[in-house]
């Protein structure tokens, strides 16, 4: 019960810090997306995993970026997803934080936003030309991992966004 989201997307809770993102400047041709909304509670380590499907075209992704709550924010891992629909459904998320609650046997690391540009952001630049191919129909997943060693729970959304190449 602890990881439910608010109502409305919203607290009203003084005990609970808002850390939420917004989103960076969207390249054009570019995209760019927000989280769910996450509650964090106090000395807690939570990964959660949020998925989707891609339903534009077949592009290459050529820039990533993310951006989380420092200094709690440890990760963003965005990655192919081999599940069904049915047990998560697009834009469906999951503590994932367990082994037996996670289905990360089935991801495959698509974008790693590795190079840290701050501490609270990440990126993957590819050379022009280049990119990696995101299909359309491919079922995606990304994972937000949080270590909260503070006091307070914690309200988190993460931002990400990058550029993409048409299909050649």
């Amino acid at each position: 019960l602890a990881c439910q989201q608010p109502e409305n997307g919203d607290s009203s809770d003084a005990e609970v810090l808002d850390l939420r993102q917004e989103l960076g400047e969207i390249p054009d041709g570019g995209f760019g997306w927000l989280t769910p909304e996450y509650l964090v509670p106090p000395h807690s380590d939570k990964m959660f995993c949020w998925f989707g499907t891609w339903t534009e075209a077949t592009v290459g992704i050529n820039q990533f970026y993310w951006r989380q709550a420092a200094p709690y924010g440890h990760h963003i891992n965005f990655a192919t997803y081999d599940g069904g629909l049915e047990e998560n459904p697009d834009d469906s998320w999951v503590d994932c934080s367990q082994p037996d609650n996670s289905p990360m046997s089935t991801f495959a690391p698509m974008l790693q936003g590795l190079e840290k540009t701050d501490g609270v952001s990440g990126q993957m630049v590819l050379p022009d030309g280049k990119g990696v191919r995101f299909s359309q129909g491919q079922r995606w997943v990304m994972q937000s991992h949080y270590i909260n060693s503070g006091d307070q729970t914690m309200l988190v959304q993460d931002a990400i966004w990058g550029k993409m190449l048409p299909e050649t």
